[in-house]
């Protein structure tokens, strides 16, 4: 078990019922011994081959055997029999046999030996294991898209408050997402992604390749610009097929001056100049190969991160031998069917105190650029850095994530591990709440909460605080008829806030301490017409019934509470009824 890690089992194993766990608060940090080793079963499996620092993976393993378990069911068997199916299969069937038809001409070509040994192959690389997965250059373009939303958002300020400007909103916005991308040529990048497939073939991979080599190299003799895009080269191992296109190549010039052309003076020469310098830099590298006994497919500005794979022998450390995986090494002996993670460093991009910090930019920029008149902007800035002090202790902290899937007895049963912390949820602590969710409920979810006595009062702070900054500044920019109704609001609803709090902090969350929720969808009741123009069934139909399940502390205090609220929304109806 992970340190302060929540490892009490589920309370439930009943048939029929889906169950899932969160666990939560998961410290990783400081030094650890290295996981045992893998076993035979996960051993050059995708996460023992793909590198240590990739920043996503989604792996599919079994895929064969996920396939028949699907198609020898009896539910299988079911649809198969369905008339309209049925009739779909026939159908299917005629065309293959109709001498001239699309699919028999389909047939006829793959009856060619190498176009049959291609197609063995290919059912052959997505029988075991398949994966996808990305390189660190992936997080640079990710990070690149998110400072490019900052200057975007301040361009449209800006556009607003210039309507009578030569420049219009659409051209502000290129030259702010130009002048930001020259801010951060570093993270313009060819993301790398890899595709692989085990295969029992090679010697059928080694053919194919040859093929698509091949293939390349005529249309590579047919345009002089592509005379060197085709090369093959030995990568980690194995060999590989390489298409290259230079971004030298590329049309840049026109696109330049379309852009000098359409953005007038709005665009900066010096920033223009930087960003097609960099782009010219960059090229497009598209490999396929044949490395250990995987396909590999491959599209990046380069093949050097193909070096990194952890083939056997070749001493290097794959995904399996990291902190995030050894939940997995628990399980090693399922039979596995799915893998998906996500790294620190790619988590870390949603961290919520990062976009507080990018809003708070955001704002200082519109100011520089006149988007925002100076006070509005000071009392703005000033708010959002309160927002940030407030949630700051509260915010979590990304950390990488892992998952995966094995197959089971009655179907599939899978785990997620997460990293981040300083999360909601507080796992220290049983969840007895699934002992009342009935005996088969359809699906059940269950958590807790961490208690956080202290956060509905700063959050009306909040509330108050940002009301208060909309009266202030709001009110000057909004029509006669807006302004109206906002002070008839103000009169009328708002002063109803500080009494739905005092229910709040003094009923229903003391009433709901235990910090437990439940969702329960059951399917117990059932019907002959579900709706009133449909024609009634000649069975009954079962029907949906979701319920919100709560443990109460003190069940006088709730009906105390939910008293309290249904008095409060006749109040509601009646300031309504003032305003209109």
């Amino acid at each position: 078990a992970l340190p302060d890690a929540a490892t009490t089992p589920l309370p439930l194993r009943r048939p029929g019922l889906i169950t899932a766990s969160i666990l939560a608060g998961a410290v990783v940090a400081g030094a650890t011994a290295a996981p045992p080793p893998p076993s035979s079963k996960l051993a050059g499996s995708a996460v023992d081959v793909i590198p240590a620092d990739a920043a996503f993976v989604s792996a599919t393993l079994r895929g064969r055997e996920q396939l028949e378990r699907i198609t020898k069911s009896n539910a299988f068997k079911s649809l198969k029999a369905l008339p309209g199916i049925a009739r779909a299969l026939d159908s299917l069937e005629e065309q293959r046999t109709m001498p001239g038809s699309p699919i028999a001409m389909i047939d006829t070509f793959m009856e060619f030996p190498e176009n049959e040994q291609s197609l063995d192959l290919i059912r052959d690389m997505v029988a075991t294991d398949t994966f996808v997965y990305g390189e660190p250059s992936c997080v640079s373009l990710l990070k690149l898209f998110q400072r490019l939303q900052e200057p975007q958002s301040t361009a449209a300020l800006r556009g607003e408050a210039e309507e009578d400007d030569d420049v219009s909103v659409g051209g502000g916005q290129q030259a702010a997402i130009l002048a930001a991308l020259a801010a951060n040529l570093d993270l313009v990048v060819v993301p790398d992604i890899v595709w692989g497939f085990r295969t029992t073939m090679p010697d059928a991979a080694k053919s194919q390749l040859k093929r698509i080599e091949v293939l390349l190299k005529l249309v590579t003799q047919a345009n002089p610009d592509l005379a060197d895009a085709l090369s093959r080269r030995k990568v980690a191992g194995g060999e590989v097929v390489t298409f290259t296109v230079r971004g030298e190549q590329l049309p840049w010039s026109q696109l330049e001056d379309e852009l000098a052309e359409n953005l007038g003076e709005a665009v900066e020469a010096a920033d223009l100049e930087k960003v097609l310098g960099r782009l010219k830099r960059l090229d497009l590298v598209i490999a396929v190969g044949l490395i250990g006994d995987h396909v590999i497919l491959s599209f990046g500005d380069a093949v050097d991160h193909l070096e990194k794979l952890a083939v056997p022998g070749g001493g290097k450390r794959g995904l399996l031998g990291t902190r995030p995986f050894e939940p997995l090494l628990a399980h090693k002996d399922k039979p596995v069917t799915g893998i998906s993670y996500i790294s620190g460093e790619l988590a870390g991009l949603g961290n919520p105190t990062g976009q507080v910090d990018a809003v708070a930019r955001m704002i200082d920029q519109a100011a520089q650029q006149g988007a925002v008149p100076p006070a509005m902007a000071a009392d703005i800035r000033q708010f959002v850095d309160t927002v940030g002090r407030t949630f700051a202790k509260r915010l979590p902290i990304p950390g990488p994530w892992m998952a995966f899937s094995f197959l089971s007895e009655q179907g599939y049963e899978g785990y997620a591990w997460d990293w981040t912390r300083n999360q909601p949820w507080d796992g220290s602590r049983r969840l007895d709440l699934l002992e009342h969710v009935g005996g088969a409920p359809l699906a059940a979810v269950v958590s807790r909460m961490k208690s956080d006595p202290a956060l509905l009062d700063e959050v009306s702070r909040l509330a108050a605080g940002g009301w208060s900054l909309f009266k202030k500044h709001g009110l000057t920019v909004i029509d006669a008829d807006d302004r109206d109704t906002v002070e008839a609001f103000d009169e009328h609803v708002a002063p109803l806030g500080p009494k739905l709090l005092d229910v709040m902090r003094t009923k229903l969350v003391p009433a709901l301490a235990d910090g437990q929720v439940g969702l329960v969808i059951d399917a117990k009741g059932k019907t002959e017409r579900i709706q009133a123009d449909l024609p009634a069934s000649a069975a009954p139909l079962p029907v949906i019934e979701p319920a919100i399940v709560l443990p109460l502390d003190d069940p006088k205090l709730f009906r105390e509470g939910l008293s309290d609220l249904f008095a409060l929304s006749d109040e509601l109806v009646a300031a309504l009824r003032e305003m209109d």
